[in-house]
């Protein structure tokens, strides 16, 4: 549980930048952490909540560090700002001044917004990785879009809620994927071609894209 401590460290010295500097250099500080997170996982496939290690300053690393931080950010985007801080004062009211374990956090966002997160919790704290997506797309009939979302990633897939943006010549649209495996299709009608199509455009997921 060591990242409880220094992944909301790293976390809440990113939200200072946010809230007093700027959104740029919040953006910066996380996608920092998040290459951190990538070199860190090319010499070492653990979890965050790692049983194995028994050198204890082994586990000062990205994934206590960087990459809890990412999982905070991601249940902040999930959830929404007031839910996930209510949550986050209410975790820390009932263990103030004792300890905490990770399904103490759990169970307060749960409460705290309704919704069921052992899936996420299961994957990103208990499993290993990170998501790496290619995206294709194909113009059907002058009308319509067929996506194809890969995880190229070894390992389990990520089931969190995809983000896009389709630009054509005259606008954007914003969509949610929400992918069931290592592969999701989606057809979706459009009224012109699309010109690009991002994934995750605000920068919700730790993720790599391939190309």
């Amino acid at each position: 549980d060591l990242w409880l401590s220094e992944g909301f460290a790293t976390y809440f010295a990113g939200l200072f930048l946010q809230r007093y500097e700027s959104e740029a250099a919040f953006q910066e500080y996380m996608n920092n952490a998040a290459q951190n997170v990538f070199t860190y996982e090319k010499k070492s496939r653990t979890p965050i909540f790692d049983r194995d290690t028994e050198d204890l300053m082994g586990l000062l690393n990205a994934n206590s560090y960087q990459k809890g931080a990412w999982v905070l950010h991601m249940l902040r985007s999930s959830l929404g700002d007031q839910v996930f801080f209510r949550g986050i004062r209410d975790y820390y009211e009932a263990h103030k001044n004792a300890t905490a374990t990770t399904e103490d956090l759990r169970e307060a966002l749960e409460k705290a917004s309704g919704k069921d997160l052992k899936a996420f919790f299961k994957r990103w704290i208990y499993d290993s990785g990170h998501p790496m997506y290619q995206l294709s797309w194909q113009w059907l009939n002058g009308r319509e879009v067929r996506l194809v979302l890969r995880q190229v990633q070894s390992g389990n897939a990520f089931l969190d809620e995809v983000p896009i943006t389709i630009t054509t010549a005259t606008g954007k649209r914003d969509l949610i994927l929400k992918p069931s495996g290592k592969q999701h299709d989606e057809t979706i009608r459009l009224s012109e071609k699309p010109t690009s199509i991002e994934i995750d455009p605000r920068n919700t997921l730790l993720k790599e894209v391939r190309p």
